[in-house]
């Protein structure tokens, strides 16, 4: 028996959601920009992602840019939200995967989640300094 991965919905993502599990289209894809990390420099691009509940935007990591192009529709595990200027944005970590898959959803553009300020969620003290690696998901 396969186990069926139980997909969330944009608009209940909170800053602090982990591990999670969507179904969303792509409604356009930014201009692909390089920027200095600790890790050196890396190949980035934002995704506005939609479903029917909501929109935000995805970072695009790496080999991820090329791949994924408006109107495609993906099937994402194990994604993460981080904050940017306060502004939500869905991750694929290390553990995260993605994939196209041969459907069409029904979307709704409002509200943009990316939109709306959040402050920093407080970490607890285990995991203060700690990072997340140097992982940007994997195609599936």
């Amino acid at each position: 028996m396969v186990d069926e991965i139980e997909n969330v919905k944009i608009g209940s993502l909170t800053p602090e959601s982990r591990n999670v599990n969507l179904l969303v289209k792509v409604l356009d894809v930014g201009e692909p920009k390089d920027i200095e990390t600790r890790y050196g420099t890396k190949h980035l691009a934002e995704a506005t992602i939609a479903d029917d509940s909501a929109s935000m935007l995805m970072t695009l990591w790496e080999d991820q840019v090329e791949q994924v192009q408006e109107g495609d529709v993906l099937e994402i595990e194990n994604a993460y939200i981080s904050l940017v200027r306060g502004s939500m944005r869905l991750n694929l970590g290390r553990y995260g995967k993605m994939r196209k898959v041969d459907l069409d959803i029904d979307v709704s553009t409002e509200p943009n989640v990316s939109d709306q300020l959040h402050d920093r969620p407080r970490r607890d003290r285990y995991s203060q300094g700690k990072t997340r690696g140097k992982g940007y998901g994997k195609w599936v």
